[in-house]
């Protein structure tokens, strides 16, 4: 008998918007800095944030020593609003009945878990690399 097909799904951007420049400009307007010092800090340090070996808090924090005028509580809720669903995440329900669903992503679970609620029903499992 053969098994189910199995689909494997790359989350930030296919799934979910990955953060864009436009993130980053927008938490710069709440501050003197240029969006591309803040892009480029995270840059610097995004590996370590993917692969766990640093907390996401740790990574606020190193922001707000980086750039002490920045609002991380204003950060926060830009970068949150700005992963937003991607058209292919309304396809995973069709998809789930023919296929076994599996999402992986390069990511922070905190920043894409919120919006993974209303997707995680549909997939067999879901790797996020600051878990892993």
């Amino acid at each position: 008998m053969k098994g189910r097909p199995q689909i494997v799904l790359d989350i930030a951007g296919v799934l979910l918007s990955n953060m864009s420049l436009t993130c980053w400009k927008d938490i710069s307007q709440e501050t003197n800095l240029s969006a591309e010092s803040l892009r480029v800090h995270f840059a610097g340090i995004k590996r370590k944030l993917w692969t766990g070996m640093m907390r996401e808090e740790e990574f606020w924090q190193s922001l707000k020593e980086m750039y002490p005028e920045l609002s991380i509580s204003r950060a926060k809720d830009i970068l949150y609003n700005s992963i937003v669903p991607l058209p292919a995440a309304k396809y995973l329900e069709r998809w789930s009945g023919s296929a076994d669903i599996h999402l992986l992503s390069n990511h922070c679970k905190e920043w894409i878990e919120p919006k993974l609620s209303h997707l995680s029903s549909f997939t067999k499992s879901i790797t996020i690399s600051n878990q892993v």
